[in-house]
């Protein structure tokens, strides 16, 4: 909030199971002066950045965005927080589901994500000072990953691991573009690339902030999925040219890390043009 004189910290709390918001207060003694449980039924709460995916204005603003990749600098505007719910639940049957969302203020899942592995998250900030008074609906952007459990990572397995939103090109080619979505599997043993996709409007609600809207920003469709056969336990982004490989410059460069394996592995975006 640019009008007061806290900044607010949001924490994805893994053995808590929780994510909480706490606001403290700047000056010569900073003392916590308020505190809310955003969602205490999100599962094992593993990573947690913000993310702009409404690129209209809105009223929050990032000190730290919590992500190693800046693509959010001190000053920018933000529409959502990510969170990634590490469980290890491993079963036979495998999904990737788009767009459930739930009234995190009752806990009334019309899913059951978190019965088939772990899952990305996006909790909408609400407008004006209602981030205080207002739930925060949570969209599930996707879920049903998976731990592959090998004699490497039996000691505390998880998926997934960290999320990350980034650009294609070091500079939007559009005001109003959202960002990609890359997911560290960890466990699951592969990287993971979303595009954002448009909403059909079928049961979606004027009112994004309506616990039982669609929410239109957070639809998102699995692009490609890099496997690993090892833990993918976080992911570089950068748009340097990697020496003297053929690439489009400007354009993103992914590394990869292959932990059993100590290999990293890289991957050039472009622009899917033929001859360049």
């Amino acid at each position: 909030d640019r009008e007061d004189n806290t900044i607010e910290v949001i924490a994805s709390q893994f053995f808590s199971r929780k994510v909480t918001l706490h606001s403290i207060q700047t000056g010569p003694n900073p003392r916590v002066v308020f505190q809310k449980t955003i969602d205490d039924k999100c599962g094992a709460a593993f990573g947690a950045v913000l993310a702009n995916l409404d690129p209209s204005p809105v009223d929050p603003t990032v000190l730290d965005s919590g992500s190693t990749v800046p693509s959010l600098q001190e000053g920018d505007a933000f529409s959502h927080i990510l969170v990634t719910s590490h469980e290890c639940t491993e079963t036979s049957r495998r999904s990737n589901r788009m767009g459930a969302t739930i009234d995190v203020s009752t806990g009334s899942d019309s899913s059951d994500d978190l019965k088939n592995g772990g899952a990305l998250f996006a909790y909408r900030v609400p407008r004006g000072k209602g981030w205080k008074t207002k739930p925060w609906s949570r969209s599930t952007v996707a879920s049903g990953f998976q731990v592959q459990h090998q004699l490497n990572n039996m000691i505390h397995p998880g998926a997934p691991g960290f999320v990350y939103s980034f650009f294609p090109t070091r500079e939007k080619k559009k005001p109003k573009q959202r960002p990609l979505l890359a997911v560290a599997g960890d466990c699951s043993e592969s990287a993971y690339l979303f595009r954002p996709t448009e909403y059909d409007g079928s049961s979606c609600t004027e009112d994004q902030e309506s616990p039982r809207a669609v929410d239109p920003s957070t639809q998102y469709k699995l692009m490609c999925e890099i496997q690993c056969k090892a833990t993918v336990g976080s992911i570089a982004i950068g748009y340097e040219d990697f020496m003297h490989a053929d690439q489009e410059n400007g354009y993103a460069k992914l590394y990869i890390p292959c932990y059993e394996k100590g290999k990293i592995l890289v991957f050039a975006m472009g622009s899917g043009e033929d001859g360049t």
